[in-house]
């Protein structure tokens, strides 16, 4: 923003927020004497004030603690906010840009035009706002104190500060882009455009469909509520066209006046809550649709014919390197913190599924290899066990390994079964000295593939590979399902 614009929202303000009244409370009673009193002074037409003015007390503070000494002692703070008894300090907020969000220090930083407004009946017009002292011609309505810092150390002002502010700048190559105003009701505005850096406590848990909400929080730090109220203007909360940024849905909610307590004393309280919403569609483009395709890449994979298996293993892991080197980078510059993230969920979930696929085609090679070994060597011993399941043909091991023929092609296939027959019977006339001595010596079985616990266990694992893409395919619906149900707000 530039410092002429930045300057042209002073008058704009003085002209949008002008004309609201603030409060009931606020009498304009005056007597004929201070009507006229500076007509003829110009020491009374400067200072504005007499000698009977304190800056230290609020405007009407006398109705006031008037007001509260006839209260009940016994009445608590209540639900009627603001308290029947306390001075209004109208507020203002033009939102006019927001320069950024610090999601690694959880910080903001805006372009903000200020405003607050109160009737102080205690000034003394100057003569040329007073209709009995000059002609209608010659008579302002408004007008700009200046020197600034002369009359903002002699009038009283409201003790506000906003939390969580920990700096700001107001602008002063040409001229200060702050201002005090006094109409001719006696009502004062004090303006400032500032840029500020506000401190917004944020939570990734969600991320990257996080939506993060931060308070604007006015607060007086001497007065109390009963004495001193903070209420919005009429149309006091204005937000430009340009309060945006890239990445975001920026929304502003005005709240309604409250107090807060601090060490058994309540004060008044005002607070403008943003709501800062991710714009979804750049993550789901460039981090869940990669994703889910690197997924259907392993996912056809499963369709490739079983004998090429070493090179569904070889995609697999592409695509498994791949998808880590993506989803590594989005990690490193997602915002950090002590809790697992949907984000960071959604990157575990997709590396497994990824290594599910993978370890399935080292298991089909595996089996292949196996299976073509027996075949070739059926009079291996301790075979005889997964003979059966290497030749049945109603699964797809059977199938596969079907055409391997035995090493020895001149038999034919009967003469190789008498052998396995009398293979069979030689090694049950041995099982039992085979038992006791591994018994004896504590070990087990030299050959593995002779125990029927083997034998099952490959049964098991041979049904699961034929069935295994379409149980892969249906636990990541689930995971999709469920990650939308419990992750995506």
């Amino acid at each position: 923003m530039m410092i002429l614009d930045i300057l042209m929202y002073i008058p704009f303000l003085v002209g949008v927020f002008g004309d609201a009244v603030v409060g009931d409370k606020a009498t304009n009673v005056s007597s004929s004497q201070n009507k006229n009193a500076s007509c003829f002074d110009s020491e009374l037409d400067f200072q504005l004030i007499d000698k009977d003015y304190d800056s230290k007390f609020w405007p009407n503070y006398k109705e006031v603690e008037k007001c509260i000494s006839n209260l009940d002692p016994n009445e608590g703070i209540g639900d009627k906010l603001p308290h029947s008894c306390a001075y209004p300090i109208a507020i203002g907020l033009k939102l006019i840009d927001l320069k950024d969000i610090n999601i690694a220090e959880n910080l903001i930083s805006m372009e903000i035009a200020y405003m607050e407004q109160w009737i102080d009946n205690r000034i003394i017009l100057p003569s040329f706002m007073n209709s009995e002292c000059v002609s209608a011609d010659q008579l302002r309505s408004v007008i700009y104190l200046e020197p600034l810092h002369h009359y903002r150390a002699i009038i009283w002002s409201p003790d506000f500060y906003i939390r969580g502010c920990l700096g700001s700048r107001i602008s002063s190559v040409i001229k200060s882009s702050e201002a005090l105003v006094l109409h001719d009701n006696k009502m004062i505005d004090n303006l400032v455009t500032m840029h500020m850096i506000l401190m917004c406590p944020m939570d990734f848990q969600y991320y990257p469909f996080d939506e993060q909400i931060c308070n604007f929080t006015i607060e007086s730090y001497g007065s109390f509520h009963k004495r001193i109220a903070i209420v919005w203007l009429p149309n006091g909360l204005q937000k430009l066209s340009e309060f945006r940024l890239e990445g975001y849905d920026v929304d502003v909610v005005q709240q309604h006046p409250s107090v807060i307590e601090y060490g058994g004393y309540v004060f008044p309280q005002l607070k403008a809550t943003f709501i800062f919403r991710r714009i979804r569609i750049k993550y789901v483009l460039l981090i869940y649709v990669p994703s889910m395709l690197h997924f259907v890449i392993a996912w056809l994979a499963f369709f490739l014919p079983k004998e090429v298996s070493q090179g569904r293993c070889i995609i697999n892991c592409s695509t498994t390197l791949s998808l880590v080197s993506m989803l590594s980078v989005y990690t490193r510059n997602s915002p950090h913190g002590g809790y697992v993230k949907v984000m960071d969920i959604w990157c575990y979930f997709s590396i497994l599924f990824q290594f599910v696929c993978t370890l399935d085609a080292m298991i089909d090679t595996r089996l292949l290899y196996m299976a073509g070994n027996i075949k070739r060597n059926p009079l291996e011993s301790g075979t005889r066990y997964v003979w059966g399941l290497v030749t049945d043909t109603s699964h797809w091991l059977g199938k596969e390994v079907r055409l391997v023929r035995t090493r020895d092609e001149g038999r034919g296939f009967d003469e190789t079964a008498r052998d396995i027959r009398r293979l069979t019977h030689i090694s049950q006339a041995q099982k039992a000295p085979e038992q006791s001595a591994a018994k004896g010596t504590g070990g087990t079985l030299r050959n593995y593939r002779a125990s029927p616990r083997y034998y099952r266990f490959l049964r098991l694992l041979v049904s699961y590979q034929e069935w295994s893409q379409y149980i892969c395919l249906m636990w990541y619906l689930v995971f999709l399902l469920g990650y939308y149900v419990l992750c995506v707000p």
